[in-house]
């Protein structure tokens, strides 16, 4: 990792957004903050972005998560790649993408972890944006994560709760909340995309899905912009649109897209958290050159 200098200390917020397997470029944010130098003072995430900002809130290790990831590669998301397909029925009965959650957490809680962490997810009755830190982790990563029409509500303390981008698809309010000074903001949600060749000869269920994305998509983007223009210091969009957010995998290039953005924008990044680097090492100077920077 690169050493820094503070000029002066603020603390740092990473709000994570949903997105399916775009969020795989969540890792490659966190691994190019790392060798940065930039410090990660709270996570807030919804959806993927809970998967991954818990992981690293609780073990502080991008290449665990790295790991973990990239075993699950046509291991445990048969069903997801079933959705994608044309033989999936509208409510999963297979929870494997669930069970993986269980997992990945284990027995963990919310008070094991050393960067602050929370799960945002939506009440199912009211629409309520629910922001969850104590207990259990596995519970809450997955009532973020339970996309409707793919997998059941996760029940906890009596309510309903889904995915969390239905309230908060980037939130960027809640680790501003947490006591972020400078909150970065990952939206890796993709804009509206033609699919209407796709329908000519009928939904079916891949159709079905296909429409799903682009309205979750459509509808994150509306949610977020105000989120986004009052909360966010930064906002960082990797180039994952072209990605379908239900192919989870060979998640490497997602993860390197991550990794590209946040380096491109360190610039920015040093400015308003207030941190600038050290003399350059042989990897940065390589990394400005294959980036065109400086």
């Amino acid at each position: 990792m690169q050493t820094i200098m503070e000029k002066t200390r603020k603390k740092v917020g990473l709000a994570l957004g949903g997105g399916g397997a775009r969020g795989f470029a969540h890792i490659g944010i966190i691994k190019a903050l790392n060798d940065l130098g930039i410090p990660i003072d709270f996570i807030a995430g919804t959806s993927m972005g809970a998967i991954i900002g818990g992981l690293y809130a609780l073990t502080e290790s991008v290449e665990s998560i790295e790991s973990k990831i990239k075993g699950l590669e046509g291991k445990n998301l048969k069903l997801v790649n079933a959705i994608a397909g044309k033989s999936a029925k509208p409510i999963a009965k297979n929870q494997s993408m669930l069970k993986t959650i269980d997992e990945f957490f284990g027995d963990a809680k919310f008070e094991d972890c050393p960067v602050p962490f929370k799960a945002v997810a939506t009440d199912l009755k009211t629409g309520d944006e629910m922001s969850l830190d104590q207990g259990l982790m596995a519970p809450a990563v997955k009532a973020s994560a339970a996309i409707p029409m793919i997998f059941q509500p996760v029940e906890i303390d009596g309510k309903l709760l889904v995915d969390g981008g239905l309230a908060r698809p980037i939130p960027a309010d809640v680790v501003k909340q947490m006591g972020a000074d400078v909150v970065i903001a990952v939206d890796v949600s993709a804009k509206w995309v033609d699919i209407s060749a796709d329908l000519t000869k009928g939904i079916g269920w891949q159709g079905f899905y296909s429409v799903l994305s682009n309205m979750l998509a459509a509808m994150n983007q509306q949610i977020s912009k105000e989120i986004l223009k009052n909360n966010a210091d930064i906002t960082l969009r990797p180039a994952v649109t072209g990605y379908d957010w239900l192919r989870f995998g060979n998640p490497e290039d997602i993860i390197a897209s991550g990794y590209r953005e946040a380096y491109s924008q360190k610039a920015l990044i040093f400015e308003k958290t207030g941190y600038e680097p050290s003399a350059k090492t042989g990897l940065q100077i390589f990394l400005d050159f294959l980036f065109g920077l400086d």
